[in-house]
């Protein structure tokens, strides 16, 4: 079984400000996989939010999606997602 992890920084836009709570967003960004750590300027809030930043652990060997749906109780959204600096090679190696 072939094994291709990667650990990159991604952004996650359209989020609204009650899920703006380190626990949300990590419980959010496990619908692209593994959440790591968050970024600098979202975990002390110093800038106006456009999008979050988090580290994730990606497997290279599934498409990476640009959106992912959150579901909360009453409602679903999407949230756009955007990976930061992966090469052309990592991107064709699936």
């Amino acid at each position: 079984m072939k094994f291709a992890k990667a650990q990159c920084w991604v952004r996650i836009y359209s989020i609204s400000m009650e899920y703006l709570q380190p626990k949300e967003i990590f419980c959010i960004a496990r619908g692209i996989n593994t959440p790591l750590s968050l970024g600098d300027c979202t975990m002390n809030k110093s800038k106006s939010f456009f999008f979050v930043r988090v580290l994730v652990d990606i497997d290279m060997l599934f498409a990476l999606p640009n959106q992912i749906l959150v579901e909360r109780l009453s409602f679903a959204f999407i949230a756009y997602i955007e990976f930061e600096k992966l090469s052309r090679f990592s991107l064709n190696a699936k």
